[in-house]
């Protein structure tokens, strides 16, 4: 960074140098622990980009450069909880992905859906990842061995069956976790030491599982739990670094836990996940309080008995 800005005191006009500093402020975005500092960071790239479109409002360098400074104050609003204006900047950025690479649109589309799922714009959250469904479908067809893209597509999924879940339509959230169930089983069959395939099949397994209570499908529900632990457990005899795993399947039993005892109404069998839950969450020297306070009830709701 110091020496961009020695370079620009030397050359001020220098479009290359300029776009250089604002790629570089960018980039900070991403590494500041500060969510103050990375909202400067990028509004100081937004600045310089926006600087130059003025003087190159043809260069499609630019226009590129503008989305991501644009993406990149969304996320920034968003670390803040500044929900409003990160939906504004999101939006621009869509607006002005032009020829941007399909990733990175549907990468836009998945954030801003993000958002307005946290805000309860459920309807036009929908439309978002729809949106960024279309597009990871897409890159999936034209590269069937490309892991990020179906990753990609797989959080598409996932969140789509969220918010499919909070609209009541239960039967049609089951069908999305399924897709991102069976495009993670098969990355994670391709490479059992894929941690993101294996630790992104977890989660959809039990989140499937949780879709599948609210469709009034227990018996599936109850496999699909099984099949999140089990897959969890083999996390962490198979992998280098256990602790990914761990964590995986520690949140995996808690939200297992959950579903027994408030859908199920059953601290029978909530009491086991929850102690799974708390011995996980120990090894990675995580206080469990939560977990903690519902095994309490449930154990008081069994003496009451």
């Amino acid at each position: 960074m110091d020496v961009l800005n020695r370079a620009l005191r030397a050359q001020p006009r220098s479009v290359e140098l300029r776009r250089d500093l604002a790629a570089t402020h960018r980039e900070f975005v991403g590494i500041a622990s500060d969510g103050n500092d990375r909202l400067q960071h990028a509004q100081t790239a937004l600045s310089l980009v926006q600087a130059l479109r003025r003087e190159k409002p043809g260069d499609p360098g630019l226009l590129e450069d503008l989305q991501r400074s644009e993406f990149d104050m969304g996320r920034s609003l968003v670390a803040l909880r500044r929900d409003p204006e990160a939906i504004d900047y999101y939006r621009r950025a869509i607006s002005h992905a032009g020829g941007s690479p399909a990733q990175n649109l549907a990468l836009d589309h998945r954030s801003l859906g993000a958002v307005l799922i946290r805000t309860g714009a459920l309807d036009a959250a929908l439309a978002e990842y729809r949106a960024a469904a279309a597009l990871d479908e897409e890159r999936v067809r034209a590269a069937r061995t490309d892991g990020r893209a179906q990753l990609d597509l797989s959080y598409d999924y996932t969140d789509w069956g969220l918010i499919l879940l909070r609209l009541h339509q239960a039967a049609a959230a089951v069908e999305k976790y399924r897709q991102a169930v069976d495009l993670r089983a098969a990355m994670a069959a391709a490479d059992p030491r894929d941690a993101r395939a294996a630790t992104g099949l977890v989660s959809a397994e039990w989140r499937m599982g949780l879709a599948m209570t609210h469709a009034g499908d227990r018996a599936s529900a109850a496999r699909a739990f099984h099949r999140a632990a089990a897959e969890g457990e083999r996390m962490i005899a198979a992998m280098s670094d256990p602790k990914t795993g761990t964590a995986a399947l520690a949140d995996a039993c808690w939200n297992i836990g959950l579903c027994y005892r408030k859908d199920w109404g059953s601290c029978a069998q909530a009491e086991p996940w929850f102690a799974r839950a708390r011995q996980l969450f120990q090894k990675l020297n995580q206080a469990t309080p939560n977990i903690d306070n519902a095994l309490a009830e449930c154990r008081s709701t069994a003496a009451r008995r």
